[in-house]
């Protein structure tokens, strides 16, 4: 059934726009398209046949203080005056005729049917971290921290665990390359380097592609995570609760479209990059020009120009092309499709949808950097304990590169739930506003049947 036929009922079901006429009678109600008095064989009888009304006025259900008799009033929007309520099995759908519904159809709670579904005391249904309605920016930010309260063992738990594996892997693999600069830099500051000597890198080729081959695992646990979360924050949507082994059974089998699209996006996100860095370039070079040609202050004036709004233009792109791309990734996990169509998507979802996706996740990315940055600070300062204590000391540093591990852990385990868990109620919220997502979830939820990632598919049937 698709969207619009949830909403409004068959053009077949009773009280449709066809004319109406009692049972077994023959005789049409008037405003029905019939003839306005008894049909014919009723004889020289004055008013309708007994058990129609009364001879004077209009039949029972038009106005008439007694009510029609049971099963034979018309159904409502056929005459000219409104009728008290429709008769049973003769109440038309919701929508067709011309008065409102009484009450909500069964199994829609408290609210009207043609609107959103509504849970008891006519607040919106409500199963899990966010009601089941198109959402705020309240909506989105409060179930994001209740996902994280009431999620803990599959957010905290699980973001702390791979993140700080992750850590441990990475500060052993980046370890050589700091080693080397250090000793390179008390090289050079005990002056045992003359300065007539040809510059020397501080670390080798070999330390160097390890602190990058520890930047890539970094980026892998972080993709990996938001993955599992994500299948966690759709399931949560639902009030379903995912256990970490059910989490990774569901998205095990994505691992790779989960890669592959975290590669496609970090390729567009360089290359948005490069844009702003060549345009900052040019700029430089143009001010130059101008400068060595003309004179030093017009050259500046240009070169700065240049560098400013080429600059605000290259960062008006990147942020374009961001947010229209921000949703693929609860695409790839929960409709599981494949990198390419899922940034294809993402970018559908989003049309005319930008301003308020760029407001709500400009807002999430400096919630993101303030809790990063008050951990980190928070934190960090423990690390200069040890080096304190134990001045020049081997365990002073190997103290202080744990606690720097344990830093990174426990803010990964904080802002990466968080970050995915407002990307995923942003996706819900751009399917229930633009492909009525609500009513398939309203209806999985009143039934109470159990359901995975596989709801959020288009073609799924609910």
């Amino acid at each position: 059934m698709s969207h619009e036929d949830d909403r409004r009922g068959g053009a077949g079901e009773p009280g449709g726009s066809g004319g109406w006429s009692a049972p077994g009678s023959g005789w049409s109600a008037p405003g029905a398209g019939g003839p306005q008095g008894p049909p014919p064989g009723h004889g020289g009888q004055q008013g309708p046949p007994p058990g129609y009304g009364p001879p004077q006025g209009p039949p029972p259900g038009y106005g008439s203080p007694q009510g029609p008799p049971p099963g034979y009033g018309p159904p409502p929007g056929q005459g000219g005056h409104p009728p008290q309520g429709p008769p049973p099995g003769y109440g038309p759908p919701p929508g067709q005729g011309g008065h409102p519904p009484q009450g909500p159809p069964p199994g829609y709670g408290g609210g009207a049917y043609g609107q959103y579904p509504q849970g008891g005391g006519g607040q919106p249904l409500k199963p899990g971290v966010v009601p089941l309605r198109p959402l705020g920016l309240g909506d989105v930010l409060n179930g994001a921290f209740t996902l994280i309260r009431n999620h803990p063992a599959t957010t905290l738990g699980l973001a702390f665990v791979v993140m700080g594996i992750a850590a441990i892997i990475s500060t052993l693999l980046s370890g050589g390359f700091f080693a080397e600069y250090e000793r390179s830099m008390e090289q050079i500051t005990a002056a045992q380097v003359s300065p007539d000597d040809p510059p020397q890198m501080p670390f080798t080729p070999g330390s160097l592609a390890l602190l990058l081959l520890g930047g890539v695992v970094s980026y892998a646990a972080v993709t990996i995570l938001t993955a599992l979360l994500t299948s966690v924050v759709g399931m949560a949507v639902l009030g379903h609760r995912f256990t970490v082994a059910q989490t990774w059974v569901v998205v095990r089998g994505r691992i790779g479209a989960v890669i592959g699209l975290s590669i496609v996006q970090y390729l567009i996100h360089l290359a948005l990059a490069m844009v702003i860095l060549v345009i900052i370039v040019l700029g430089i070079m143009l001010g130059v020009f101008v400068g060595v040609t003309v004179n030093d202050g017009s050259g500046v004036l240009v070169g700065l120009g240049t560098v400013v709004l080429g600059g605000l233009a290259g960062a008006a792109l990147f942020a374009w092309i961001s947010v229209r791309i921000f949703l693929a990734m609860p695409i790839v996990v929960l409709e599981r499709i494949g990198p390419i169509s899922a940034l294809a998507r993402s970018w559908r979802l989003t049309q005319g949808n930008w301003w308020r996706m760029f407001g709500i996740v400009l807002l999430t990315l400096a919630i993101v950097f303030a809790v990063t940055m008050l951990l980190t600070f928070a934190l960090g300062l423990f690390a200069l304990i040890p080096t304190m204590i134990a001045e020049g000391a081997d365990w002073g540093m190997t103290a202080a590169t744990a606690v720097g591990v344990l830093v990174e852990a426990l803010t990964y385990s904080i802002t990466t739930p968080f970050l995915a868990a407002v990307t995923t109620l942003l996706y819900v919220d751009l399917r229930m506003r633009r492909e009525g997502l609500d009513l398939r979830l309203h209806r999985v939820a009143q039934q109470g049947v159990a359901v995975g990632p596989e709801i959020y598919r288009p073609e799924q049937p609910a």
